[in-house]
C-alpha cells in the first residue's frame, strides 16, 4: 500500500513538472501569464508578457530610428516589385497581419479575466488527472500528449528559426536590403512561433482531455461501477465540457485570426510559386515545390495537429457518451444508477461538436477541407487575371 502511494505521488510530481515545462514555452513567447506551483495551484503573473512587450517596443523604436536617422527604407525592397506583382503587396500585408495578431495575443495575455479563466481550467484539469487514481484506482497516461506537444513545438521552432530564414536570405529574389527589413522579418518569425505555441497548448489541452476520457471508458469496461462512482463520472464529464467551452471562449478570436492569417499566407505563397513557374524558364517544379513546402508545410502541420487533436478528443467524448448510455442498460435493477444514466442520456441526446471557434466554426478536419476549397477558388481567380509575360 505504501509502495502504491509513493508511486502515485511520483506520477503526480512528474505530471506537474511536465506541465510546468509546457507552460514555460508560452512564457518564453509572452502569450500566457499562467503559472502553476508544485502543489498544482495556478496563478496569473504578468512578468513574461511585460518582458516581451519591452523587447518589441525597443525593436520598434530602433526601426523608427533607422528609418528617420539612417534614411533606410521602411517598405520592402521595391526593385523586384514589377516582377512580383500582386505578391509584393501580399508580403507587406502578411507582415502587418502577423505583427498585429501578435499584439492581440500579447493583449490577451495581459487581459486578467481571460487568463484567470484559463488558469482555473488548467487547475481543474490538473486536479482531475492527479486525483483520478484515488477515485478509480487507475492512472491517466499523459506521456503521449506531452511528447506530441514537444515534437510540435520543436519542429515548428526548427522550421521558423532556421529553415525558412535560410531560404529567404539565400533566395535570388531579394525582398530585404536594410537592417529594419531583417528585423521585421525575424519579428514576424517570432510571431509565427508564438502562434504555433498557442495552437500547441490548445492541442495539449485537447489531448489531455482525450487521455482522461479514455481512462473513464476503461473504468466502465473493466469493472462494476457503483452509484457513487457513476455520479462522480457524470460530474467529471460535465466539468470537462465546461472546461472545453471556457477554452474555446478564451482562444476563439485568437484561433480565428491565426486561421485567417494561415489562409492568406497559403493562398499568396501558392499563387507566387505558380506565377514564378509560369514566368521563368529557370524555375523547375522542384524549386516550386521546395518554395511552397518551406512556407506552407509548417502552417499545414500546425493546423492538422490542432484540428486532429480536437477531433480525437471530440470522438473520444462522443464514444464515452455512447458507452455510458449503453452501460446503464446492464444495471436496470439499480434504481439510483438507472435514474442517473437515464438523465445523462437525455442530457447528451443531441450530438453536438464540443470544440468550436466563437460558436460558429467547428474545430475539426472539415474546417481544413473547407479552407482548401476556398484557397483553390481564390487561386483560380488570381491566376485567371494574371497574364503571363
Amino acid at each position: 500500500m505504501l509502495h502504491e502511494s509513493r508511486s502515485e505521488l511520483s506520477s503526480r510530481s512528474d505530471f506537474l513538472k511536465r506541465f510546468r515545462r509546457a507552460l514555460s514555452v508560452q512564457h518564453a513567447f509572452g502569450v500566457s501569464s499562467v503559472f502553476i506551483n508544485p502543489n498544482g495551484k495556478c496563478s496569473v503573473r504578468r512578468i513574461p508578457p511585460m518582458l516581451i512587450v519591452g523587447i518589441y517596443t525597443a525593436l520598434y523604436l530602433l526601426i523608427a530610428w533607422l528609418v528617420v536617422v539612417q534614411n533606410e527604407i521602411l517598405c520592402l525592397y521595391r526593385a523586384n516589385a514589377h516582377i512580383l506583382g500582386l505578391f509584393f503587396y501580399f508580403v507587406i500585408l502578411e507582415t502587418i497581419l502577423a505583427l498585429t495578431c501578435y499584439k492581440f495575443n500579447i493583449f490577451s495575455a495581459f487581459w486578467r479575466p481571460s487568463q484567470t479563466s484559463v488558469a482555473q481550467c488548467w487547475e481543474m484539469l490538473v486536479v482531475k488527472i492527479t486525483t483520478f487514481p484515488d477515485l478509480y484506482n487507475r492512472t491517466v497516461n499523459t506521456t503521449v500528449a506531452f511528447r506530441i506537444f514537444w515534437s510540435w513545438v520543436i519542429l515548428l521552432s526548427i522550421l521558423f528559426s532556421f529553415v525558412l530564414p535560410t531560404l529567404v536570405i539565400m533566395s535570388p529574389i531579394k525582398l530585404m536590403q536594410d537592417i529594419n527589413h531583417y528585423m521585421l522579418f525575424f519579428m514576424r518569425m517570432f510571431a509565427y512561433l508564438a502562434q504555433g505555441t498557442i495552437c500547441a497548448t490548445f492541442g495539449l489541452f485537447a489531448m489531455l482531455v482525450r487521455s482522461l476520457i479514455r481512462e473513464l471508458q476503461a473504468v466502465l469496461h473493466d469493472g462494476t461501477v457503483n452509484a457513487y462512482q457513476m455520479r462522480s463520472i457524470i460530474q467529471l464529464y460535465r466539468h470537462i465540457c465546461q472546461m472545453i467551452d471556457c477554452f474555446c471562449a478564451v482562444y476563439g478570436w485568437i484561433l480565428l485570426l491565426i486561421f485567417f492569417e494561415h489562409f492568406t499566407i497559403i493562398t499568396d505563397r501558392s499563387f507566387f510559386a505558380i506565377r514564378m513557374y509560369r514566368m521563368s524558364a529557370d524555375l523547375t517544379i522542384t524549386h516550386v515545390l521546395r518554395m511552397m513546402s518551406t512556407w506552407i508545410m509548417p502552417l499545414l502541420i500546425n493546423d492538422f495537429l490542432l484540428t486532429g487533436s480536437c477531433t480525437a478528443a471530440e470522438t473520444a467524448l462522443h464514444q464515452f457518451e455512447k458507452d455510458l448510455c449503453n452501460y446503464g442498460q446492464l444495471y436496470e435493477n439499480d434504481e439510483e444508477l438507472a435514474f442517473m444514466v437515464t438523465s445523462f442520456t437525455f442530457y447528451v441526446a443531441e450530438k453536438k461538436p464540443r470544440f468550436r471557434i466563437l460558436n460558429a466554426l467547428n474545430l475539426n478536419l472539415a474546417l481544413l477541407y473547407a479552407t482548401f476549397g476556398a484557397i483553390a477558388t481564390y487561386l483560380t481567380v488570381f491566376l485567371q487575371f494574371d497574364p503571363v509575360q
